[in-house]
């Protein structure tokens, strides 16, 4: 029995070979998914991030869906976070920003800096593109 996600990569694993070997044969230019998020206009990619407690349920739950057992995954939304991946300087000025303005918000309270991870990084665990999601951050 394969996991989703074993399927998934099962399935895209040898498109991505063929990709990566016919861009080196033509000398295609590199994409920009490799690039920083934000390196050419000011963007952030959000991203939903477990802490504390909620990486060790998250595991166990991970290892009970992977074994075929009932899943049970109950954390605290204390150990939930927003993350945003985008420009560094940027993502500390919203972060100082938030904390003096609205120190009481829940976003505030929540803002959790990615830093800058590259395109590819951030769509596949972004919670705008839900079907490229096969990992959370921890």
């Amino acid at each position: 029995v394969q996991s989703c996600l074993g399927e998934f990569k099962s399935l895209t694993e040898s498109y991505f070979e063929r990709y990566r070997s016919r861009r080196k044969q033509t000398n295609a230019p590199p994409n920009r998914l490799s690039d920083p998020v934000g390196k050419y206009h000011s963007m952030f990619i959000g991203v939903g991030v477990l802490v504390d407690d909620a990486i060790g349920t998250f595991h166990k739950a991970q290892e009970d869906y992977l074994s075929g057992e009932n899943v049970e995954f109950d954390v605290d939304f204390k150990d939930f976070r927003f993350g945003l991946y985008g420009p560094e300087t940027s993502l500390e000025l919203m972060r100082v920003g938030l904390m003096e303005k609205y120190p009481d918000r829940f976003l505030s309270q929540r803002f959790h800096s990615l830093g800058s991870g590259s395109y590819s990084e951030a769509i596949m665990v972004s919670i705008s593109e839900p079907h490229f999601a096969t990992q959370p951050i921890l």
